[in-house]
């Protein structure tokens, strides 16, 4: 059967599936401004780079609780059973038209409820027959997540698959706020007792966030640029003329709190799905992986770094100007995290943790020349 890879309401690729809704071939161009960003591979597009992009915005065979899911499904059958549910995301504006479908126009799941039975799958619960209509089967990342609505709106609601993961994005969010960085705040939140954190979706119903991998697979990188340049060139020739100065503020944010795991999947761009203009940098989002995360207990320095430099010492560096930053606004983070974590179990680790921050902050202040 035919289907239409669809961009909103745009008509973008005819693709042939099966009646299992495996898509099998290409078809034609219908929209060749629309094909997303990532699903050409150095400039060219095939249905092995097609795949490649369309699984990559799936929930990872990887993801930590996903056992649960494939106990139901095998990965193949939960691809198939996603296309054939029009494929719709919190993450971008694409879907999928399918011939005979009763899905014949964008239904976003913004401002609207869903089914809830792929998050109930993934944590724990045992549904039969589950409905593919749902944020979750489109969801990347290795995380234990799953999209909860909130007074209307949709959250992604993160859970603790490491230590003190859901603190630190509430303590990466207070930095942020104190330094006037844009960035997604996070909050604590608790689901069936279990201590997680939440934030809103940072797009609109107009906007696709497309992540730094997508980018770099427009062209081959010359063997003259770094991965740091190379990223900084395609962002301003899409229009992005601020985007050293916003990743500056996203490698400083990754050196205080140490994070482990910028990887290019968690940083990017957002585009207006109509115009396809390029409208800026995502605000800094994704720093669970911080302070130590996965360390019994914590060191005072050696922490590793991505995705342009191998170590936190190497990666600062790329830091094209310090003087935006108000340092001095990070004292008193002490008090913000003893009182944020008073109710942890570990609190030699909470003081560990304080202790980290309190020598990156020196640290950086000596690199901004304040010290």
């Amino acid at each position: 059967m035919t289907s239409i890879l669809m961009h909103k309401n745009k008509e973008v690729l005819s693709l042939k599936m099966n009646e299992e809704g495996k898509i099998e071939s290409l078809g034609e161009i219908i929209d060749e401004a629309h094909i997303p960003e990532g699903a050409y591979n150095g400039g060219k597009l095939s249905l092995l780079s097609f795949m490649e992009w369309w699984k990559g915005r799936m929930i990872p065979t990887t993801r930590n609780e996903s056992k649960n899911l494939w106990d139901k499904v095998n990965y193949e059958e939960f691809v198939n059973k996603t296309n054939l549910a029009g494929a719709f995301s919190l993450s971008d504006q694409y879907w999928l038209k399918i011939e005979g479908s009763n899905i014949s126009e964008f239904d976003s799941f913004f401002h609207q409820d869903w089914s809830y039975d792929i998050g109930d799958i993934l944590f724990g619960k045992d549904v039969d027959n589950p409905d593919f209509y749902n944020p979750d089967v489109t969801t990347e990342g290795n995380l234990k997540k799953r999209w909860i609505l909130v007074d209307g709106r949709e959250y992604l609601w993160k859970a603790n698959d490491y230590s003190s993961e859901p603190y630190n994005e509430v303590i990466a969010t207070e930095i942020m706020r104190r330094l006037n960085i844009d960035h997604v705040p996070y909050s604590l939140y608790t689901i069936d007792n279990e201590v997680g954190c939440v934030c809103r979706d940072f797009l609109n119903p107009n906007q696709d966030y497309v992540a730094a991998w997508k980018l770099l697979r427009s062209e081959k990188k010359p063997n003259h640029e770094s991965w740091y340049q190379f990223y900084v060139r395609i962002c301003k020739e899409r229009g992005v003329n601020d985007i050293v100065e916003r990743l500056d503020e996203q490698i400083l944010v990754d050196y205080l709190t140490c994070n482990e795991d910028r990887h290019f999947n968690n940083f990017g761009l957002i585009r207006n799905a109509e115009t396809l203009e390029y409208e800026r940098a995502v605000p800094v989002f994704d720093t669970g992986s911080s302070f130590g995360f996965m360390d019994t207990a914590l060191k005072m320095n050696g922490y590793p770094a991505k995705p342009f430099k191998k170590t936190q010492q190497d990666q600062i560096k790329l830091v094209s100007d310090f003087s935006p930053f108000k340092l001095e606004n990070l004292e008193g983070m002490d008090e913000f995290i003893r009182k944020l974590m008073a109710d942890y179990p570990d609190q030699k680790r909470v003081e560990q943790m304080i202790r980290l921050l309190n020598i990156k902050i020196k640290d950086a202040k000596v690199l901004a020349g304040k010290l």
